[in-house]
C-alpha cells in the first residue's frame, strides 16, 4: 500500500473562549510531545464551532496515546479523540 499516508490523526477540540495564546500553548505543548503537525480541520472557518476543531498528526498509535493523554489534562481543550476510519464505497 504504498503512497497512502500511514500517519495516526487526532481531532481536537479547543473549549469555547479559548484564546489564541492558549490555543498556541497547546499547539506548541502538541509539537514537544510529539506531533507531527497541528492545523484546523476546517481552515478558514467562520462558524466559532468549526474553528474550534483541530487535526494533530502523529507518526505512531504509542504517541498518538501519551499525546491524547496529555492534551485531555490542558485547560483550554475541551476533547480529545482518534480519527474515525470510514470506507467509501
Amino acid at each position: 500500500m504504498s503512497g497512502y499516508n500511514t500517519c495516526v490523526k487526532l481531532h481536537l477540540k479547543f473549549k469555547v473562549g479559548a484564546d489564541e495564546e492558549a490555543v498556541r500553548n497547546v499547539i506548541r505543548q502538541a509539537e514537544v510531545a510529539g506531533a507531527e503537525a497541528v492545523r484546523p480541520l476546517f481552515t478558514g472557518a467562520k462558524q466559532a464551532l468549526l474553528s474550534r476543531i483541530y487535526t494533530v498528526d502523529v507518526s505512531s498509535p504509542a504517541i498518538a496515546t501519551k499525546l491524547a493523554s496529555l492534551l485531555r489534562t490542558l485547560d483550554a481543550v475541551e476533547h480529545v479523540e482518534g480519527e474515525v476510519k470510514r470506507s467509501l464505497r
